[in-house]
């Protein structure tokens, strides 16, 4: 992150999907309370038709308005990511209430921004690309395997929290931000830490009521944060006050030029996530098997952000064994979206890595990890293929087939499929083993397995053949016949 005076003669030099920050220092800004007469305090509301202060970075024929933020110094800044190669220009704009105002901020020096290459690791933001994948902005597929760490970036916690991270499989972070500003610099510095990890950070924002502090809070977090490429919303406010979450909607979409990744987190299946602003689907769902149903309702990528914790909590979510995690993990990928990590193994402070980060245990890291490798290896516009009725699959017809047994102990299956020549390899979800089996020819596999838990097929197609084939004919038949059937999970 570069940091410069806006009254710099240099032009500023920042990488594309990189973060610049202008101070606004010395330009004779009102100070105190009397900011929030011009909409630009931080933390108050511009007034309907009242003034509003911004620094306009235009690029060619593109403008992009971002608004100044008060910091814990009393220094005003203002946060821009270019998403171009090449120079922005900018100058403070907006409405003024006097003919006095307007000459002092006209007066004001302009600069030039001069937008480079994206370095190593820099993919930029993460985008939805159809209705189950997503993408970096230079089209690197990415998969979200996130988990959740409340409270890890609080200053007591923030240094093992990372370490933990570091290590972990996981390529995206849920952290929970209160309606209140004053740890703001804290979540600066992690949220930093986590772009040169290589994780999106996922800003659960809690709106429990509503209020102008609600309000002014999601206002002032839009306007700090989302010049991060690897921020994303969501929003946790009260299931049934639909105006108030249509208000938190319009305001994120209004404080955020970005329009960075948004959803509202609900464990309500029946969610209405058709709105434009929404994103993507982000549920508390802890059976797994309604994953396919929720991507077939809502027809956007579904993540079940909360599906369960490996720990020993005394509740229902939080007691899973980790077997149990793994399992839900697999059957949400394998029917068309994907799920989270949660750990709540207490310690004795009562704390967990659920509720404050720091110390990552259990048995799943590893799973998730194996499971993270297979997916990279995979190609990236898998589908879910419900004509495979009872077994959760995703795949790509006469290519590529993963298919996920769960606790069911088969001890063979017979795959239909384009006739070809074909890998066969048996997974042991838990154990993390792969076994190859001698290449198979034909259209019909008949495959003998270990009849056990946990166990998944992975099938490859070696001759290249097409995708067109007597599944890809009978595929719309198949699948109403596989829904219908009482075998269907």
């Amino acid at each position: 992150m570069k940091d410069e005076s806006i009254q710099s003669s240099q032009p500023l030099q920042v990488e594309r999907w990189n973060m610049a920050e202008l101070s606004l220092a010395g330009l004779g800004l009102p100070e105190g309370s009397a900011l929030s007469d011009l909409g630009m305090d931080g933390m108050s509301l511009p007034a309907p038709g009242g003034p509003r202060y911004r620094v306009l970075f235009t690029h060619g024929s593109r403008s992009i308005e971002a608004a100044p933020y008060l910091d814990s110094n009393g220094t005003w800044k203002v946060r821009f990511m270019p998403d171009e190669e090449g120079d922005w220009r900018y100058e403070i704009t907006g409405g003024f209430s006097s003919s006095a105002d307007a000459d002092r901020l006209s007066s004001l020096p302009a600069g030039t921004l001069q937008c480079t290459s994206p370095g190593a690791g820099n993919h930029g933001p993460v985008r939805v690309l159809d209705e189950r994948h997503f993408a970096y902005a230079d089209g690197t597929p990415y998969v979200p395997i996130g988990t959740t760490c409340q409270y890890g970036w609080l200053e007591e916690y923030q240094e093992q929290t990372l370490a933990a991270l570091r290590g972990a499989p996981f390529t995206k972070v849920r952290l929970y931000v209160p309606a209140a500003a004053a740890a703001y610099d804290t979540l600066d510095r992690f949220l930093r830490e986590l772009m040169d990890i290589g994780l999106e950070a996922e800003l659960v924002l809690q709106c429990s009521e509503n209020t102008a502090q609600t309000l002014q809070s999601v206002h002032l977090a839009a306007v700090r944060f989302s010049a991060y490429r690897h921020v994303w919303w969501s929003l946790q406010a009260p299931a049934e006050q639909y105006a108030f979450q249509d208000t938190l909607l319009q305001l994120l979409h209004e404080s955020d030029p970005y329009g960075r990744l948004l959803t509202l987190f609900s464990s309500n299946l029946l969610m209405n996530y058709g709105d434009h602003r929404i994103s993507h689907v982000s549920l508390r769902l802890h059976e797994a098997f309604q994953t396919s149903y929720a991507a077939k309702l809502h027809r956007k990528p579904v993540i079940a952000d909360e599906c369960g914790c490996e720990g020993n909590a005394p509740t229902l979510w939080g007691s899973l064994p980790g077997e149990e995690l793994m399992h839900r993990l697999w059957e949400s990928i394998c029917r068309g979206g994907y799920a989270g990590h949660g750990e709540m193994l207490l310690r004795t402070e009562g704390r967990s890595w659920h509720t404050h980060g720091e110390q990552l245990g259990g048995e799943v890291q590893p799973r998730i990890a194996f499971l993270r490798a297979l997916l990279n290896e995979a190609p990236s516009e898998l589908h879910y293929m419900p004509e495979f009725y009872d077994a959760a699959t995703i795949g790509l017809d006469g290519r590529y087939y993963l298919q996920y047994f769960g606790i069911h102990h088969y001890p063979s299956k017979d795959l239909r499929v384009p006739e070809g020549r074909y890998l066969v390899e048996i997974i042991d979800a838990w154990n993390m083993t792969i076994q190859p089996l001698p290449e198979i020819y034909g259209e019909k596999l008949d495959i003998r397995l270990p009849a056990r838990p946990w166990h998944a097929l992975r099938v490859q197609r070696l001759d290249g053949g097409s995708s067109a084939g007597p599944l890809r004919k009978d595929a719309d038949a198949l699948r109403r016949q596989a829904e219908d059937n009482d075998n269907f999970i």
